[in-house]
């Protein structure tokens, strides 16, 4: 490492790596806000590899995340890192590892998952 660092490499790789990983965080928040964005809040990270995305309690979110797994799509429990002592739900989505594509297509799907899981309100 000191190596690399001496030879001034680390900083045009900080500036790649800052790029592809702001263009990843880049598409997981616009795909989130189309495709999700009525049944999630989130704010861009500042510095990380995860989006923290609450999900709206309109949604079951306990089958909701079945049904994702069973369909591929992975992400932790948001309200395990958290500490969250109430009963709003979190995901803590990471796009580090996956293609642009991947993001796309599995927030599309889970946007889809989410409308899918909506609670039905009791006739009055």
């Amino acid at each position: 490492m000191a190596d690399f660092m001496d030879e001034g490499l680390l900083e045009p790789h900080l500036e790649r790596a800052n790029k592809v990983y702001g263009r990843k965080a880049n598409v997981a928040a616009q795909t989130l806000r189309e495709h999700c964005g009525e049944f999630v809040k989130f704010r861009m990270p500042q510095g990380s590899f995860y989006i923290w995305v609450e999900i709206d309690d309109r949604v079951d979110w306990d089958a909701a995340s079945a049904q994702a797994a069973k369909e591929g799509i992975f992400f932790r429990p948001g309200e395990r890192f958290a500490g969250v002592k109430d009963d709003r739900k979190f995901l803590r989505l990471s796009y580090g590892h996956v293609s642009e594509k991947i993001i796309a297509d599995g927030l599309a799907r889970l946007g889809a998952i989410l409308r899918e899981n909506v609670r039905r309100q009791a006739a009055e």
